[in-house]
C-alpha cells in the first residue's frame, strides 16, 4: 500500500502497479483480499474501502469482504450495512448469494435481533433450499427466542417445526 509516496509491503502481499504511481481498484481489491485471508482484517478494510472508492467492479464483492471482515472483528452494525451494499449491488440474487443472507443473518443475532435474523436465514433457504448452515443458525434463533423444537413427521428432510 502506498504511504506518502511509498510502497509498503503488508504482510505476504505486496501491491505494485507500474503503469501509475497509485494503485487501482482491483489492486487494492487483491491487497484486501490477501489482508483478510491473513486474518488483518482492520487492514482489509482500509483496502476494499479504498476499492469502492476508487470504482471497484464488481462492487458487491468488495462490500461482501469488507462486511465479513467486520463481522469477524465483532462490528456488527458495519457488517449489516456492508450485506445490505453487497445485496444492493447484486441484481440477481441467486443460490451463490445465500451466504450473504447467512452472514448478515449471524450479525443480527450477535445484535439480539432474532426476527430479522431469522428473515435473512429463511431468505437464504429460499435462495438455496439445501444450506443445512441456514437450518441450523434460523433453528437456534428460533430457540433463542424461545420456541421450541418438533421434527415435522413424515418428512426425510431437515425440515423442522418451531411452535
Amino acid at each position: 500500500m502506498f504511504v506518502d509516496g511509498e510502497l509498503l509491503q503488508t504482510g505476504t502481499f505486496l501491491i505494485e502497479d507500474v503503469s501509475s504511481p497509485e494503485p487501482d481498484a482491483t489492486a487494492w481489491y487483491e491487497q484486501g483480499l490477501a489482508l483478510y485471508e491473513q486474518g488483518a482484517y482492520q487492514e482489509a478494510i482500509a483496502a476494499f474501502s479504498q476499492a469502492i472508492e476508487l470504482g471497484f467492479d464488481p462492487l458487491n464483492w468488495a462490500y461482501y469482504y469488507r462486511a465479513d471482515a467486520h463481522l469477524k472483528l465483532g462490528e456488527s452494525d458495519q457488517a449489516i450495512a456492508d450485506y445490505d451494499l453487497t445485496l444492493l449491488h447484486t441484481p440477481n440474487p441467486g443460490p451463490e448469494d445465500a451466504v450473504t443472507y447467512v452472514n448478515r443473518g449471524v450479525a443480527y443475532v450477535k445484535l439480539g435481533d432474532f426476527e430479522q435474523a431469522i428473515a435473512d436465514f429463511t431468505q437464504a433457504l429460499t435462495l438455496r433450499p439445501d444450506y443445512d448452515l441456514a437450518f441450523l443458525n434460523r433453528g437456534l434463533a428460533y430457540i433463542q427466542q424461545g420456541h421450541t423444537l418438533q421434527r415435522t413427521p413424515g418428512l426425510h428432510s431437515p425440515l423442522l417445526t418451531f411452535l
